[in-house]
């Protein structure tokens, strides 16, 4: 991977394969042009690591740097990938989205949750609390 050209992009740092200095390009522009304050992205492609970047602040209040090892919360980081595959798997009739969650996942119907179904538990309509 090439060291980015610092200077054309701003306050971005990491790394990108021969060939996909747009992703670094798209990266920094949202800090230019979108407002980001702090963000870092990894992407891999055919298993072998092509982008990791990371730039802008991690704090506003602070304004301290988004350094490579900056911890964040991630919300909602994997919907859509439970999605798609609940989705191929619905389309392979490994089960419906009427079904009850506990006859996939046993282990789940607990503490009153017996009688949610998939569709309920995707469509986040399961009534289950959130940590704020």
């Amino acid at each position: 991977m090439t060291q980015p050209n610092v200077a054309a992009v701003g306050a971005v740092s990491g790394q990108v394969a021969p060939g996909f200095e747009p992703v670094r390009q798209a990266f920094a522009d949202n800090f230019s042009q979108r407002d980001e304050l702090g963000a870092a992205t990894t992407m891999f492609y055919q298993g072998r690591k092509v982008v990791d970047l990371w730039g802008g602040i991690a704090e506003a209040s602070s304004s301290a740097p988004w350094h490579e090892d900056t911890l964040v919360l991630a919300y909602s980081l994997s919907k859509g990938m439970t999605g798609l595959a609940c989705a191929v798997a619905v389309s392979k009739g490994l089960f419906r989205y009427d079904d009850k969650v506990i006859d996939i996942w046993p282990e789940f119907g607990v503490q009153g949750k017996q009688a949610i179904t998939v569709r309920e538990l995707l469509s986040e309509q399961a009534g289950l609390a959130a940590m704020d």
